[in-house]
């Protein structure tokens, strides 16, 4: 559509004629499309700067801005199985269900009968699972705050001479995230790894990777479509991560910050390797 130039039709005392008020109204569609001889809409400028804390007001920090993610376990151990809270500090409430056989999937937050003494420091909170039952897996997930995502991590712990997976772990943070020291927790099994007894595989996949594994979840969550679907590739020794990773979060508690006047900061670093961790990747079961 063809812009009109009707300048001259505004005249004091002057009246529109039908075509002039039809051309008026063809002018708008006509401005909107940028079409021939339409004056062009000028931009407004943009702040191509970037987005700093000082620019968002607290109060516009809405939920869509909060970064979670979720931290899923599994144990098929039918006696209880300590699972150590990976986020620490940072973590909501937490679901448990069963997988396979005919038993339960059993959840506590504390084992009475293995108290754990507390000193001058806080201490980190671990959970107890079990699945009661036979050929049954029990499974939990939480969901934390999460302000990592470089390097994705399943922990798997499997007998070592059945290569039976006993427990796993995935979580987008490594599994020291919220403390100040990656050797306060090496890996997420806690008391429950005998060296004697078990041997331990980190599987770190890449994104495409991922993406397959998040393609065929569907209705299940992605460690049971992990353990279901794919089995340790023994012929491939991967690395261990090299790049730094998220530790914790600096300055976390908001109103100390407003008062301080500190910004919120990262701690990353690299993960010291273990050496008694086979680094190993994953391939579809028949496959």
């Amino acid at each position: 559509m063809t812009w009109v130039d009707l300048s001259s039709a505004f005249g004091y005392g002057t009246k529109l004629t039908s075509t002039q008020m039809q051309n008026l109204r063809d002018n708008i569609t006509a401005l909107a499309n940028g079409d021939s001889g339409a004056p062009a809409i000028k931009e407004a400028a943009v702040d191509t700067g970037a987005i700093t804390e000082g620019k968002i007001g607290a109060s516009a920090v809405s939920q869509a801005k909060l970064k979670t993610s979720t931290h899923e376990q599994s144990t098929t151990e039918s006696v209880w199985t300590e699972k150590i809270l990976t986020y620490a500090e940072y973590g909501f409430a937490c679901r448990i269900k069963y997988v396979g056989g005919s038993g339960t999937a059993d959840f506590k937050r504390s084992d009475d009968t293995d108290s754990t003494s507390a000193g001058t420091s806080y201490t980190g909170e671990s959970v107890h699972i079990k699945a009661a039952g036979g050929a049954t897996t029990a499974y939990v997930i939480y969901r934390y705050i999460s302000s990592s995502g470089e390097v994705f991590w399943i922990w798997i712990l499997r007998n070592k001479v059945t290569k039976k997976i006993i427990s796993a772990d995935i979580a987008s943070d490594h599994c020291s995230f919220g403390l100040p020291d990656p050797s306060l927790r090496p890996h997420p099994f806690g008391n429950s790894y005998d060296s004697d007894k078990h041997e331990i595989i980190l599987v770190n996949p890449d994104q495409e990777e991922l993406e397959t594994m998040y393609a065929r979840k569907g209705e299940r969550d992605l460690l049971e479509t992990i353990l279901s679907d794919y089995e340790i590739d023994e012929s491939i020794e991967k690395e261990w991560p090299k790049i730094p990773v998220t530790l914790r979060i600096k300055n976390d508690d908001w109103f100390e910050r407003y008062i301080t006047k500190t910004p919120v900061d990262i701690e990353k670093d690299i993960i010291p390797k273990l050496d008694y961790v086979l680094c190993k990747s994953l391939k579809l079961k028949n496959g």
